[in-house]
């Protein structure tokens, strides 16, 4: 699938959709649990713990219903931390980076019980549907 941008932004999200969460078999990559309802239910604690939520894009609690989700909700610290730490995006301001991407738009979310600032795009760019 092609992905809507170039250059350093394009590279900064296939380096975070292609890092791994844990998992109790083998490691799991951020995007195949954005892709599959199964692995989202299964995964999605531990994926907003890594500073990534998906949105229904309305208020309200989040559901588990991969189906119902919109937007994608990237908090650069935390991924900074964990998803990308050892690589070089490490270290980079990389929400302004996420900033050039089409359609992004700076957000603040609620995040583990605390506001987080990050950048929301639109999921349907970046899920490989299953």
């Amino acid at each position: 699938m092609a992905r809507p941008c170039g250059g350093d932004e394009a590279k900064l999200m296939a380096a975070i959709l292609d890092s791994t969460l844990p998992s109790h078999t083998e490691p799991i990559s951020v995007r195949a649990v954005i892709s599959d309802s199964d692995l989202y239910a299964l995964h999605r604690a531990a994926l907003e713990s890594y500073g990534v939520v998906l949105l229904e894009g309305g208020p309200g609690a989040r559901r588990s219903d991969l189906s119902r989700k919109r937007y994608l909700f990237l908090e650069q610290y935390r991924i900074r931390l964990t998803l990308l730490r050892g690589t070089p995006w490490s270290d980079l301001d990389c929400d302004q980076l996420l900033r050039r991407l089409p359609c992004a738009k700076s957000a603040t979310k609620c995040l583990s019980g605390g506001m987080a600032c990050g950048v929301q795009l639109p999921l349907s760019d970046w899920a490989t549907p299953a």
